[in-house]
């Protein structure tokens, strides 16, 4: 039994039991990262790498302290950096006005929304009740937790290279 202290909220400590382990692990296998680097990872299970993948989808209303805050703001950057590297690589003839407008539109609220849906982001957010019950800000958290997936796949790493892996490829079927 692998079970991992991962939030404590109101004195109570929460465990991240087996199944969310095997959650987050079928997840990050289903995203098909093209790195061997990142398949030996993931199968070893190290804890803080899973921790950060779990905190990645944990909403701020289940815990103010451990939650995907702190990667979706690391990931923001992240996610400039890795489109910026793909458009220069793809589109070597733009100017930087044009780079700057793809730049947007491909690391946009919207884009993000549109990315966790496709990879099925939602259905493993952690949200508390009343996050739960908000379809206003549903987009948003799907959002901002797909950013936050990415920062931490950059600091499973500390490279940019798995992001672009994974990233290019949506990026070219998109265009």
């Amino acid at each position: 039994c692998f079970l991992i202290v991962v939030i404590t909220l109101n004195n109570m400590k929460n465990i991240m039991n087996e199944n969310r382990i095997n959650q987050l692990i079928t997840f990050l296998d289903s995203l098909k990262i093209k790195s061997k680097r990142f398949s030996e990872i993931i199968k070893t299970q190290k804890s803080s790498i899973i921790e950060d993948f779990n905190r990645a989808l944990t909403h701020s209303s289940v815990d103010k302290i451990k939650n995907y805050e702190k990667l979706e703001f690391f990931g923001d950057a992240v996610l400039r950096l890795a489109a910026s590297i793909f458009i220069e690589k793809k589109y070597p003839q733009m100017n930087v006005g044009e780079r700057s407008e793809l730049r947007a539109q491909i690391v946009s609220d919207e884009w993000l929304t549109k990315l966790g849906r496709k990879i099925g982001v939602e259905k493993l957010i952690l949200k508390g009740p009343k996050a739960l019950n908000d379809e206003n800000s549903k987009n948003t958290i799907i959002g901002e937790a797909t950013e936050a997936l990415i920062g931490a796949i950059y600091k499973c790493f500390n490279s940019i290279e798995e992001v672009n892996l994974w990233l290019n490829d949506i990026w070219e079927k998109d265009s």
